[in-house]
C-alpha cells in the first residue's frame, strides 16, 4: 500500500473535520463532560465520526484508536490510526484559537506519518518518516498564499541561545506556572 493514499486520504479527512468544527463554531457550541470529566463538544464527535468512517472505509484492515471512541477496526494491525479529531476542545469551546486536528498512523508500532490541520489559519503540517516535515495552506479553509508557507519544508532551527526563541503553551497551561517556566528556560 503507497504512502500516498495514507497520506492523501489523512488530509483529505483532516480537511473535512475541520470544516465541519468551523461550521459548528459558528452556532451554539454544544458540550458536556465524559467520564473522565474532559470536555467534549459536538464537533469533536462529528469530527471524529468523519474520521473514523472515512479511515474504516479506506483501510478496513486498520486499526482505529480515537480520543472520543477508544479502538475499533481490527485489532493486532501492524497499523494503528491515532486521532485527535478536535486538540484543544477548551479553546474551541471558548471561541478561541488553540485547536486543531490530529491524525497520526504508526505501522508495527513505530510513527509512520502525521496530519495536523489548524483550521483557523488555514494550515495543514504533514510528515512522513524519513521524508520530513511539510507546511502548506489548506484548501478549502483559506486561499494559498506564499506568505503562509506554501509548501515549506519545515527543519529544526539552528538557534540554541532560549532567548532568541518564542516560547508558545497551550491556553490550558496554568498561569501560576507560566513565570516558573520562563524562568527555567
Amino acid at each position: 500500500m503507497s504512502v500516498e493514499k495514507h497520506l492523501t486520504t489523512a488530509k483529505t479527512l483532516a480537511l473535512e473535520a475541520s470544516q465541519i468544527i468551523l461550521k459548528l463554531r459558528s452556532e451554539k457550541i454544544e458540550q458536556h463532560r465524559k467520564k473522565d470529566h474532559s470536555l467534549v463538544t459536538q464537533a469533536d464527535l462529528a469530527a471524529d465520526r468523519i474520521i473514523r468512517e472515512g479511515l474504516s472505509k479506506a483501510f478496513p484492515e486498520h486499526a482505529i484508536l480515537t480520543e472520543e471512541n477508544g479502538l475499533s477496526g481490527r485489532e493486532g494491525s501492524d497499523w494503528c490510526w491515532l486521532i485527535d479529531p478536535l486538540d484543544g476542545t477548551k479553546a474551541y469551546a471558548k471561541g478561541i484559537a488553540g485547536f486543531s486536528v490530529m491524525i497520526g498512523l504508526l505501522k508495527k508500532g513505530e510513527p509512520y506519518l502525521g496530519v495536523v490541520v489548524d483550521p483557523l489559519k488555514g494550515l495543514v503540517y504533514e510528515a512522513v518518516r524519513g521524508q520530513g516535515a511539510f507546511l502548506s495552506p489548506s484548501p478549502g479553509l483559506r486561499p494559498p498564499s506564499p506568505a503562509r508557507g506554501e509548501g515549506i519544508q519545515l527543519r529544526v532551527s539552528t538557534r540554541n541561545d532560549f532567548s532568541q526563541m518564542p516560547l508558545v503553551v497551550s491556553t490550558g497551561f496554568p498561569k501560576e506556572k507560566l513565570s516558573s517556566l520562563r524562568e527555567w528556560v
